[in-house]
């Protein structure tokens, strides 16, 4: 398809998959980024890890005590069975979109 301003969600969705395109890099370069700031602002930069990526349950699993779950759908949030008080503390303080 030749690159234009305009490309269709189907479009998007294709080269996705292809997962050889410079905008699906960026995004998960954006998105791991974002969960390391997120660590660094609840104090816990030290514990931030790629804990997971699952195709079958659309997200991205970072941490290692504290586990931060990303999905399009949705963004971030704390997996509370997973994160100590002092995160949980800390990510309710946090204004995500501030990052």
């Amino acid at each position: 398809m030749p690159r234009g301003i305009l490309m269709t969600i189907d479009d998007v969705f294709d080269e996705a998959i292809a997962g050889r395109t410079e905008e699906t890099e960026a995004i998960g370069s954006y998105v791991i980024l974002n969960a390391w700031k997120i660590f660094r602002a609840c104090d816990a930069a030290n514990d931030f890890a790629i804990q997971s990526i699952s195709d079958v349950n659309e997200e991205a699993v970072f941490g290692c005590t504290n586990r931060l779950v990303w999905r399009p759908a949705s963004g971030y949030r704390p997996d509370r069975s997973y994160c100590t008080q002092g995160f949980l503390s800390r990510w309710d303080q946090l204004d995500v979109t501030a990052l």
